[in-house]
């Protein structure tokens, strides 16, 4: 089965979108899918053969509701804050290994990879179901 792929159609606010499919399209709760952007072709060293187009991937999503023909789906991975940087920036004790969900990148400072890669989550950025 090939994985739904679609667009980013809105952004919530910093930890939920809105894609372009719905369940017209196959999609269903908990499905997972990444935000990315299309990167430049990779080429296996030995035989010159295309490896494919790298994805470089901006935020991983969960579907927390589908419509006809769109879907909201929100970030579901979390960040741990260490015990050891409570005191260095004085972080108060409750915060000590505190779950914090991930958020999806919305600022406009760039990140630099194998090429230069915005990885801002924008509106038209491309989203693929993942299929473990």
């Amino acid at each position: 089965m090939d994985p739904i792929r679609g667009k980013v159609a809105v952004i919530l606010n910093e930890y939920a979108v809105a894609i372009n499919k719905g369940y017209l399209d196959g999609v269903e709760e908990d499905m997972r899918f990444i935000i990315y952007e299309s990167g430049e072709e990779i080429w296996d060293p030995g035989t010159m053969e295309s490896l494919g187009i790298l994805e470089k991937i901006k935020a991983k999503v969960k579907v927390t509701s589908v419509n006809e023909k769109y879907s909201w789906a929100e970030t579901y991975e979390s960040d741990i804050i260490p015990s050891e940087l409570l005191g260095v920036f004085m972080l108060p004790e409750y915060l000590r290994d505190k779950k914090t969900r991930v958020k999806l990148p919305l600022g406009d400072s760039p990140t630099f990879g194998i090429q230069y890669i915005d990885r801002n989550v924008k509106v038209g950025d491309l989203v693929r179901q993942i299929v473990d």
